[in-house]
C-alpha cells in the first residue's frame, strides 16, 4: 500500500536522525576546515610578524621599503590565501588526511600542475597540457587510485568533493608551500665569471612561502586569517552547528594546524625532486604506515588498494621523474663536451700555431672567438692589427 508509518517514537527519532545525519556531518566538515584554515593563515602571518620584529631595524627598514600596498589586489590575494589552505583541509575532511597527504606529496615530487610553475606567463591550462604530455604514468596511476578509493568508500558524493577539491588545489590553486622566485634563481645576467657567479649563488635567500614572502604578503595573511575567523563563527551560528570540544578532536586539530605552520616555514619541496628520491620514498612510507594504522580494523580491500595506490604513485613519480632527468643529463653532458672543448671546432684553412694559441684561449662562443675559427674573418683580423 504505502510506506509504514513509525510504531514507536524510539523509530521516529532514530529515522529523523538518519535523515538529518548526512546533512549535519557535511556542515561540521566544512566548519571544522574552516577553522583549521583561518587558525593556520592567522598563525603564520602572527609568526612573521614576530620573526620580523626580531630582526634588527636596518633589515626591516628594507623589508617595509619596496613599493606601496596594493589595495585594489587585495581582496584577490586575500581569497587565493585562503583557498590555497583550505582546499586540502577540506578534502582531508572527505577522504583522509594520509590519502590527501600521498596525493600532494605525489604531485609535489612529480611537479604536477601549478606545484611546479615554469618562468614566464602560464594559464592553468597550459599547466595541466604539460602535466599531461610530462607525467602520463603519475596522472595514470592517480586516476587508479581515486577508482580503488571510489570502489572501497560507501559515499560517491563524498569522495567525488574530496578529490575533487584536491584536483582543484593541485592544477588551479596549489598550497602555499615555500618556493625561490625565477629572478632569483637566474640570478644577474651581466656576471659572468666564475668569481661573480659563485657570490651570486651564495647570496640567494631561502625560498618562502607566498603567504610571508614580503610585509604585503604577512598583513594579508593576517586579514584572511582574521576575515576567515568571522565567517566560521557566521556560519556555525546559521547552519547550527558547532565544532565538537572533545579531547581527541581537539589535539588532532592541534597538530594538523602545527603540521601546515611547519610546512610554511620549513618545508622544501624541491628537494623532493632530486634523482635518489630519498626524502619522497621515506615520506611516503611514513604517510602509508599512518594510512595502515587508520584502516586497521577496516575491510581487507580498503587495506590493499591503501598500499596498491602507494606503490603505484611511488613507481610512477620515479619513473616518469627519471626519464626526465636522464633526458637532461644526456642533453648537459652533450653540451658541456661542447663549451669545454673548443680547439676541437675544424679551423677552416690551414692555421699558424699563433692562431690555435689565440683560440685556445678566448671564450667559446664569444665573437672573438666566432672571428678566429673563420679562415676569411681570422685574416681581416690580422690584417686590421
Amino acid at each position: 500500500m504505502g510506506r509504514t508509518l513509525p510504531t514507536t517514537l524510539s523509530e521516529a527519532v532514530a529515522e529523523n536522525e538518519a535523515i538529518e545525519t548526512p546533512n549535519v556531518t557535511s556542515h561540521f566538515q566544512l566548519l571544522h576546515a574552516l577553522a583549521l584554515s583561518s587558525a593556520t593563515l592567522t598563525l603564520v602571518g602572527v609568526f612573521a610578524r614576530v620573526s620580523s620584529s626580531l630582526q634588527p631595524l636596518d633589515r626591516r627598514k628594507a623589508e617595509k621599503s619596496p613599493g606601496t600596498f596594493d589595495i585594489g589586489g587585495a581582496p584577490k590575494r586575500m581569497a587565493h590565501n585562503i583557498l590555497s589552505v583550505l582546499l586540502p583541509f577540506y578534502a582531508a575532511m572527505h577522504v583522509g588526511g594520509p590519502k590527501v597527504a600521498l596525493v600532494l606529496l605525489t604531485a609535489v615530487a612529480a611537479g604536477l600542475g601549478a606545484l611546479d610553475r615554469k618562468p614566464g606567463k602560464h594559464t592553468p591550462w597550459d599547466d595541466i597540457r604539460r602535466t599531461l604530455r610530462t607525467r602520463k604514468t603519475t596522472c595514470a596511476a592517480l586516476v587508479v587510485g581515486a577508482i580503488l578509493d571510489f570502489l572501497s568508500s560507501g559515499g560517491v558524493a563524498r569522495v567525488s568533493l574530496g578529490y575533487g577539491s584536491l584536483l582543484t588545489s593541485i592544477l588551479v590553486i596549489p598550497p602555499p608551500l615555500p618556493t625561490a622566485g625565477w629572478s632569483l634563481i637566474m640570478g644577474s645576467q651581466g656576471q659572468t665569471s666564475y668569481v661573480t657567479e659563485g657570490a651570486g649563488r651564495a647570496s640567494l635567500p631561502k625560498p618562502s612561502s607566498p603567504l610571508v614572502s614580503s610585509f604585503e604578503s604577512t598583513l594579508l595573511t593576517i586579514a584572511s586569517g582574521l576575515s576567515l575567523a568571522v565567517v566560521t563563527i557566521l556560519y556555525s551560528l546559521v547552519s547550527s552547528s558547532y565544532p565538537s570540544l572533545s579531547t581527541h578532536t581537539i589535539g588532532f586539530s592541534a597538530l594538523s594546524v602545527a603540521s601546515a605552520v611547519a610546512l610554511v616555514y620549513f618545508s622544501h619541496p624541491a628537494a623532493l625532486r632530486g634523482r635518489k628520491f630519498n626524502g619522497f620514498l621515506l615520506a611516503a612510507l611514513f604517510v602509508e604506515a599512518v594510512q595502515f594504522w587508520e584502516h586497521l580494523a577496516a575491510s581487507t580491500f580498503g587495506q590493499f588498494s591503501s598500499h596498491f595506490t602507494c606503490a603505484a604513485l611511488v613507481g610512477a613519480v620515479m619513473f616518469d621523474t627519471r626519464s626526465t632527468s636522464a633526458v637532461a643529463k644526456h642533453s648537459h653532458g652533450h653540451s658541456h663536451s661542447h663549451d669545454h672543448k673548443p680547439h676541437d671546432h675544424h679551423l677552416h684553412g690551414n692555421h699558424s700555431r699563433l692562431s690555435a694559441f689565440l683560440i685556445a684561449r678566448v671564450t667559446p662562443g664569444s665573437i672573438v672567438h666566432s672571428i678566429l675559427i673563420e679562415k676569411d674573418s681570422r685574416r681581416i683580423a690580422y690584417f686590421g692589427v
